[in-house]
């Protein structure tokens, strides 16, 4: 999951709520960004994806 630390739709406590209830899901809080992260720090957004990326990868291998 993504989502922007000042994201009103998905708030970062709802968001920590659902990584908790998935045991296999990654959570990345993108700072200064709310409801579009990708497009508001797209530099930050891909680092995340391609941490997730690289994870599923390395899981699938």
């Amino acid at each position: 999951m993504v989502v922007g630390e000042d994201d009103t739709y998905t708030p970062v406590a709802e968001a920590r709520s659902l990584h908790a209830a998935l045991p296999d899901a990654t959570l990345a809080v993108i700072p200064r960004t709310a409801h579009l992260p990708n497009l508001e720090a797209p530099a930050a957004f891909d680092e995340a994806l391609a941490a997730f990326l690289t994870r599923v990868e390395a899981a699938d291998g």
